[in-house]
Protein backbone atom coordinates (compact mmCIF):
# COMPACT_ATOMS: atom_id res chain seq x y z
CA UNK A 1 0.00 0.00 0.00
CA UNK A 2 2.75 2.58 0.83
CA UNK A 3 4.51 1.86 -2.47
CA UNK A 4 1.33 2.62 -4.42
CA UNK A 5 1.09 5.96 -2.61
CA UNK A 6 4.73 6.70 -3.51
CA UNK A 7 4.02 5.81 -7.14
CA UNK A 8 0.96 8.03 -7.17
CA UNK A 9 2.96 10.87 -5.63
CA UNK A 10 5.76 10.49 -8.19
CA UNK A 11 3.30 10.39 -11.08
CA UNK A 12 1.50 13.51 -9.87
CA UNK A 13 4.80 15.40 -9.48
CA UNK A 14 5.82 14.45 -13.02
CA UNK A 15 2.45 15.55 -14.44
CA UNK A 16 2.70 18.87 -12.58
CA UNK A 17 6.21 19.50 -13.89
CA UNK A 18 5.29 18.56 -17.45
CA UNK A 19 2.18 20.75 -17.50
CA UNK A 20 4.00 23.76 -16.05
CA UNK A 21 6.69 23.47 -18.72
CA UNK A 22 4.08 23.31 -21.49
CA UNK A 23 2.26 26.34 -20.07
CA UNK A 24 5.48 28.36 -20.03
CA UNK A 25 6.26 27.35 -23.62
CA UNK A 26 2.78 28.37 -24.78
CA UNK A 27 2.96 31.71 -22.99
CA UNK A 28 6.16 32.90 -24.64
CA UNK A 29 5.88 33.96 -28.28
CA UNK A 30 9.49 33.23 -29.23
CA UNK A 31 11.41 30.00 -28.84
CA UNK A 32 13.94 30.01 -26.01
CA UNK A 33 17.46 30.63 -27.22
CA UNK A 34 19.31 28.80 -24.50
CA UNK A 35 18.56 25.45 -22.98
CA UNK A 36 17.01 25.59 -19.56
CA UNK A 37 18.23 23.20 -16.91
CA UNK A 38 15.85 21.10 -14.88
CA UNK A 39 15.65 21.80 -11.18
CA UNK A 40 16.09 18.96 -8.74
CA UNK A 41 12.95 17.96 -6.84
CA UNK A 42 13.57 16.32 -3.47
CA UNK A 43 10.69 14.50 -1.80
CA UNK A 44 11.24 13.73 1.87
CA UNK A 45 9.25 11.42 4.08
CA UNK A 46 9.21 9.73 7.44
CA UNK A 47 9.91 6.19 6.28
CA UNK A 48 13.43 6.27 7.71
CA UNK A 49 12.21 7.38 11.14
CA UNK A 50 9.61 4.60 11.20
CA UNK A 51 12.27 2.07 10.21
CA UNK A 52 14.61 3.42 12.91
CA UNK A 53 11.86 3.01 15.52
CA UNK A 54 11.23 -0.58 14.42
CA UNK A 55 14.96 -1.36 14.49
CA UNK A 56 15.24 -0.05 18.05
CA UNK A 57 12.32 -2.26 19.11
CA UNK A 58 13.82 -5.32 17.39
CA UNK A 59 17.28 -4.87 18.89
CA UNK A 60 15.99 -4.35 22.43
CA UNK A 61 16.16 -7.24 24.87
CA UNK A 62 12.85 -6.31 26.50
CA UNK A 63 9.64 -4.44 25.80
CA UNK A 64 10.47 -1.00 24.40
CA UNK A 65 8.27 1.70 22.87
CA UNK A 66 9.99 4.45 20.91
CA UNK A 67 8.73 7.82 19.65
CA UNK A 68 10.95 9.73 17.23
CA UNK A 69 11.06 13.48 16.72
CA UNK A 70 8.96 13.15 13.55
CA UNK A 71 6.18 11.50 15.59
CA UNK A 72 6.47 14.12 18.34
CA UNK A 73 6.24 16.92 15.77
CA UNK A 74 2.85 15.69 14.51
CA UNK A 75 1.11 16.84 17.69
CA UNK A 76 1.19 20.22 19.46
CA UNK A 77 2.62 18.85 22.70
CA UNK A 78 3.96 21.40 25.14
CA UNK A 79 6.44 19.13 26.88
CA UNK A 80 7.82 15.59 27.06
CA UNK A 81 5.09 14.31 29.40
CA UNK A 82 2.40 15.23 26.88
CA UNK A 83 4.33 13.35 24.18
CA UNK A 84 4.82 10.29 26.40
CA UNK A 85 1.07 9.91 26.95
CA UNK A 86 0.79 8.60 23.37
CA UNK A 87 2.67 5.43 24.34
CA UNK A 88 0.49 2.50 25.45
CA UNK A 89 0.62 1.98 29.21
CA UNK A 90 1.79 5.52 29.96
CA UNK A 91 -0.53 8.08 31.53
CA UNK A 92 0.29 11.59 32.65
CA UNK A 93 -0.08 13.46 35.91
CA UNK A 94 -1.33 17.03 35.73
CA UNK A 95 -0.67 19.91 38.10
CA UNK A 96 -1.30 23.63 38.31
CA UNK A 97 -4.33 25.72 37.50
CA UNK A 98 -4.14 24.98 33.77
CA UNK A 99 -3.57 21.25 34.23
CA UNK A 100 -0.10 21.23 32.75
CA UNK A 101 1.36 17.70 32.30
CA UNK A 102 4.21 17.33 34.77
CA UNK A 103 4.86 13.65 35.38
CA UNK A 104 4.10 10.17 34.11
CA UNK A 105 2.70 6.93 35.45
CA UNK A 106 3.72 3.72 33.70
CA UNK A 107 1.51 0.66 34.17
CA UNK A 108 0.17 2.11 37.44
CA UNK A 109 3.57 2.98 38.93
CA UNK A 110 4.10 6.67 39.69
CA UNK A 111 7.17 8.77 39.06
CA UNK A 112 9.06 7.49 42.12
CA UNK A 113 9.04 3.98 40.64
CA UNK A 114 10.25 5.03 37.19
CA UNK A 115 13.74 6.08 36.26
CA UNK A 116 14.47 8.83 33.75
CA UNK A 117 17.66 9.02 31.73
CA UNK A 118 18.88 11.82 29.47
CA UNK A 119 20.92 10.28 26.64
CA UNK A 120 21.47 7.17 28.76
CA UNK A 121 22.66 9.06 31.86
CA UNK A 122 20.81 9.19 35.16
CA UNK A 123 19.62 12.63 36.16
CA UNK A 124 19.05 14.07 39.57
CA UNK A 125 15.94 15.99 40.56
CA UNK A 126 15.52 19.14 42.61
CA UNK A 127 13.14 17.43 45.03
CA UNK A 128 15.59 14.62 45.78
CA UNK A 129 13.30 11.78 44.67
CA UNK A 130 13.26 9.92 41.38
CA UNK A 131 10.10 11.59 40.08
CA UNK A 132 11.07 13.93 37.24
CA UNK A 133 9.14 17.10 36.39
CA UNK A 134 8.79 16.81 32.61
CA UNK A 135 7.28 20.27 32.24
CA UNK A 136 10.80 21.72 32.09
CA UNK A 137 11.74 19.76 28.95
CA UNK A 138 10.12 21.02 25.75
CA UNK A 139 8.98 18.48 23.19
CA UNK A 140 10.59 20.49 20.38
CA UNK A 141 14.10 19.79 21.66
CA UNK A 142 13.85 15.99 21.84
CA UNK A 143 15.26 13.61 19.22
CA UNK A 144 13.52 10.46 20.49
CA UNK A 145 11.82 9.03 23.56
CA UNK A 146 12.30 5.39 24.55
CA UNK A 147 10.21 3.77 27.29
CA UNK A 148 11.65 0.44 28.44
CA UNK A 149 8.92 -1.39 30.31
CA UNK A 150 11.05 -4.38 31.29
CA UNK A 151 14.15 -4.05 33.47
CA UNK A 152 17.48 -3.81 31.64
CA UNK A 153 20.48 -4.47 33.86
CA UNK A 154 22.80 -2.50 31.56
CA UNK A 155 20.81 0.70 32.09
CA UNK A 156 19.13 0.45 35.43
CA UNK A 157 18.24 -2.25 37.89
CA UNK A 158 16.09 -0.19 40.22
CA UNK A 159 13.10 0.92 38.13
CA UNK A 160 9.93 -1.02 38.78
CA UNK A 161 7.57 0.78 36.39
CA UNK A 162 9.78 1.73 33.44
CA UNK A 163 12.98 3.40 32.37
CA UNK A 164 12.41 6.48 30.21
CA UNK A 165 15.34 7.51 28.04
CA UNK A 166 15.07 11.03 26.62
CA UNK A 167 17.45 11.21 23.67
CA UNK A 168 18.44 14.61 22.35
CA UNK A 169 19.47 15.15 18.71
CA UNK A 170 23.17 14.89 17.92
CA UNK A 171 25.05 16.98 15.35
CA UNK A 172 25.66 14.08 12.97
CA UNK A 173 22.21 12.44 13.15
CA UNK A 174 21.22 13.98 9.81
CA UNK A 175 23.52 13.82 6.75
CA UNK A 176 24.51 16.96 4.94
CA UNK A 177 24.86 20.57 6.01
CA UNK A 178 22.20 21.77 8.47
CA UNK A 179 21.95 25.30 9.85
Amino acid sequence: MPESKNGLLSASILVALASSGAAIAQGSGAAPTETSSLEEVVVTGIRESLQRNLDMKREATGVVDVISSEDIGKFPDSNVAASLQRIPGVSIQRAGTRGEPTGITVRGFGGDFNETLFDGRRISTAAGGRSVDFSTVGADFVGALAVMKTPDITLSANSIGATVNVMFPKPFDQPGLRL
